[in-house]
């Protein structure tokens, strides 16, 4: 992906459905929302699983087709191990979240859906298009800056679907690094990574940080580090 635009126009697409085929195959059995984490035998075919398929059919040389080959092959072969973080965490939600007693405490105006409609937590009702999908947010941070704001971003360290070095790469591209990475603590223990970014006229507009062995959710994976 260029900063700030769509895909490459200079890429040959055959040659880059290759490459992220061989990539995929590469990358096995794993949980790409949380590399470390066991993957859920039970879950079937779930609803993120569909969207990122859904996502990936509607362009062919997505980069959504390398995570969606690797979810199809997690569903057919794959084993847990032990964990403290649940990897079929999302069936739990989506059956609590489908409750009537559930709904009825959130105030869900249930009127204006289908009899037949679940919550799930990634839906593909939504029609997401690759325009929208890929489009850069950086615009919209520039137009942030103005105001002042304190932000901050964080990324888990072993999420590969939205990875913490693609992050730092469109800050470089966009800001100043100040400060450089330095480690951040919490009960003795190192909790991740954060540096500082400045705009053009040296004020501190982004503090970035890493949430360490923090997957897609980090607070669902890492909630005191988060």
């Amino acid at each position: 992906l260029q900063i700030g635009g769509p895909f490459a126009p200079s890429v040959d697409p055959a040659e880059c459905d290759a490459a992220q085929q061989v990539a995929s195959k590469e990358a096995g059995n794993i949980d790409m929302y949380d590399l470390y984490r066991p993957v859920c035998l039970s879950s079937g075919d779930n609803a993120a699983h569909r969207l990122v398929r859904k996502i990936a059919e509607a362009n062919p040389h997505s980069p959504y087709r390398v995570v969606r080959d690797v979810h199809d092959r997690v569903q057919q072969s794959a084993r847990v191990g032990d964990t403290p973080a649940d990897p079929c965490i999302d069936n739990w939600v989506s059956g609590y979240l489908n409750r009537p007693d559930v709904q009825a405490a959130l105030h869900v105006n249930r009127r204006t859906l289908p009899p037949k409609f679940r919550w799930n937590i990634c839906s593909d009702a939504v029609n997401y298009s690759q325009d929208s999908i890929a489009r850069s947010m950086l615009p919209t941070y520039v137009q942030l800056f103005p105001y002042q704001l304190r932000i901050l971003l964080y990324s888990g360290d072993v999420d590969s679907v939205v990875p913490f070095t693609s992050t730092r790469t469109w800050l470089g591209q966009l800001l100043t690094r100040s400060v450089n990475y330095r480690a951040w603590t919490i009960n003795n223990q190192v909790g991740g990574r954060v540096e500082e970014y400045t705009d053009p006229t040296g004020r501190k507009v982004i503090t970035f940080t890493t949430v360490r062995f923090a997957g897609h959710l980090a607070p669902a994976t890492q909630p005191e580090r988060s």
